[in-house]
């Protein structure tokens, strides 16, 4: 994709080879990608997520709701390059960036980038397609804020999609092969998404009652601050003796890096589809 389809049309040029790209992303995943990208020509301020400063964001209706704080808009205004999701997941960043035009900066909606729309699942770096599309983006972005440093940032990209992307895709490919078509139980969209993408048959039961008759070999969940609801199909999972692998939107533990963390939860799938 070019450039303009997805970098503000400002022309972002050149910055001081003597300083650091001063970058900030709307979501630390992003924040944590662009770090692989840019190593050490790039300084990373992220604000949503595991180790963002607005701490976890929750759900796509609480992240889109957040409210940026005074430091969070001055760091978006000094910005040279700034990342958000889009897709609905982070309003806020082209509300403050509109309204607070600073300096000449690029900026990359990777939803724009893939076709996403507010309405469809916002986790995009759960696709490897989606984050390399967002990588091959951010690479020609540092190219033209450091054209000196093309080579480096080249490389950079290069070890990134040999280590995060391909793995997961190889991944992917395993589970396919394996399970292709076969049925599993989800909490929610986020483990509905990832089936989609693993070739599974996904069935989102809103009951226990409906997870005990519903056939799935495995119970994927997004666990994190569980209703009533998803609490009773967590039980009854249990005690149908149903393998559950917890998901989680954002990297998690803190300190983990995105290749790191969905390389695990894949791995756990497939772990629980071969105990099912």
């Amino acid at each position: 994709m070019a450039a303009a389809a997805c970098s503000s049309p400002s022309t972002g040029g050149a910055t001081d080879t003597g300083t650091q790209i001063q970058v900030v992303a709307a979501e630390a995943v992003w924040g944590d990608i662009a770090s692989q990208i840019g190593g050490s020509q790039v300084q990373i301020t992220s604000i949503l997520g595991i180790d963002g400063k607005g701490g976890v964001a929750g759900t796509p209706q609480a992240a889109a709701a957040f409210e940026p704080t005074t430091a969070d808009t001055k760091a978006m205004q000094a910005a040279q390059l700034v990342i958000l999701n889009g897709a609905g997941l982070d309003p806020w960043v082209s509300e403050t960036l509109s309204s607070n035009p600073g300096i000449d900066r690029l900026e990359v909606n990777v939803a724009n980038q893939v076709g996403v729309t507010p309405g469809e699942n916002p986790y995009l770096w759960y696709d490897p397609e989606y984050v390399q599309t967002a990588v091959q983006q951010l690479e020609q972005d540092f190219v033209q804020l450091r054209p000196k440093e093309q080579a480096y940032f080249q490389e950079q990209e290069t070890v990134f999609d040999q280590n995060a992307v391909t793995a997961d895709e190889q991944l992917i490919k395993s589970i396919k092969q394996k399970y292709v078509g076969t049925v599993i139980e989800t909490c929610d969209a986020l483990g509905t998404e990832l089936a989609a993408q693993l070739g599974l048959k996904a069935v989102q039961p809103t009951s226990a009652a409906q997870l005990a008759t519903g056939g799935g070999k495995i119970l994927l969940c997004d666990a994190e601050d569980p209703g009533a609801a998803v609490q009773a199909i967590l039980k009854e999972a249990g005690v149908d003796q149903i393998p559950v692998v917890t998901l989680s939107a954002y990297p998690e533990p803190a300190g983990t890096n995105y290749q790191e963390w969905q390389t695990s939860q894949l791995q756990s799938v497939s772990q629980a589809l071969a105990q099912g």
